[in-house]
């Protein structure tokens, strides 16, 4: 029951390793800022639940663990849309496995993914490895200028109720689910009032500008075919942040950025002063395991 709290600058190590202990949790919040925060090992890093008009912006996480002590190797996402009254968040700039929504506890609408990197992966996690999992009814959901998928293994683009198989995907949309008395049933709407436009993935090997994932006939809140594929470099930011590195690319990732330190995405990504922070003074361990780490967020950002 917040608003307008910022967390920021922070690193956030493990959870008690089931499947309801979060890293950062909004649960009847609004207009808060989450920003350039660290997660290892962490069940579900941000969790949001009823929460409208905040920014979760150029977070980084890994080794996202989900119910280990069940033997549960689920790949979790970095993100969970979670309840209802979960609206007009933006997500902008994170890179970590993925992103998804679920609906047991309510449906979510009209959210906004900008220039993200979900890679659809994670160590050690085999199963549920897909970039974007939307569930029923969470609708008119914008999803621009990110980069989705890890090279050479994200290899399907889309399964959508009624096609068999949810990994290795960039998107799965629309599939209902049971958890026993309780039986939800697919969703055809959720792909068909979704605003797609400048995604690169790697199932296509290209950014895609297709009018046909736009929902412009739709009634009512369609939208017109955008008249431009030039995006703005943020939706948080009016210009280049402060805080952010002068030797980093800004915008680090999105459909025109060329060059990115992220190899096998045609140069559309870079790392952002999170993942660098983590792969950098803090040397963690590229598949995210072992204990805490030493963390300054004055050593990673000078004056954060």
């Amino acid at each position: 029951m917040a608003a307008h709290t910022t967390v920021a600058d922070s690193y956030f190590y493990g959870t008690q390793g089931q499947s309801v202990n979060y890293g950062v949790e909004a649960y009847g919040g609004s207009d808060n800022l989450v920003v350039n925060n660290i997660y290892q090992h962490v069940v579900a890093p941000m969790v949001i639940q009823q929460s409208l008009g905040s920014v979760y912006a150029y977070n980084y996480a890994i080794n996202d663990t989900y119910a280990d002590s069940m033997g549960i190797h689920w790949m979790a996402d970095e993100f969970i849309q979670h309840n209802a009254g979960v609206e007009y968040n933006l997500y902008e700039g994170n890179v970590g496995p993925g992103f998804g929504g679920d609906v047991f506890h309510g449906n979510q609408a009209m959210n906004t993914l900008f220039r993200n990197y979900f890679l659809g992966t994670d160590p050690g996690r085999p199963d549920n490895t897909t970039a974007i999992v939307l569930e029923s009814y969470i609708r008119y959901m914008n999803i621009i200028g990110n980069v989705l998928g890890t090279p050479g293994f994200t290899n399907v683009y889309e399964v959508t109720p009624g096609m068999v198989g949810t990994d290795k995907t960039v998107f799965d949309l629309g599939g209902g689910d049971v958890e026993a008395p309780i039986t939800v049933a697919a969703d055809p709407l959720v792909a068909s009032t979704m605003l797609r436009w400048g995604n690169y993935d790697t199932a296509n090997g290209a950014a895609r500008f297709e009018t046909s994932e736009v929902p412009s006939s739709l009634t009512p809140y369609g939208n017109a075919v955008p008249m431009t594929k030039t995006l703005p470099a943020s939706f948080y930011s009016a210009a280049k942040p402060a805080w952010w590195p002068a030797t980093k690319p800004w915008p680090p990732i999105g459909p025109e950025v060329s060059g990115g330190n992220i190899a096998g995405l045609g140069g559309r990504a870079n790392t952002i002063p999170a993942e660098d922070c983590y792969d950098g003074p803090m040397a963690g361990p590229p598949d995210g395991s072992g204990g805490a780490l030493t963390f300054s967020a004055s050593a990673c950002y000078g004056t954060p």
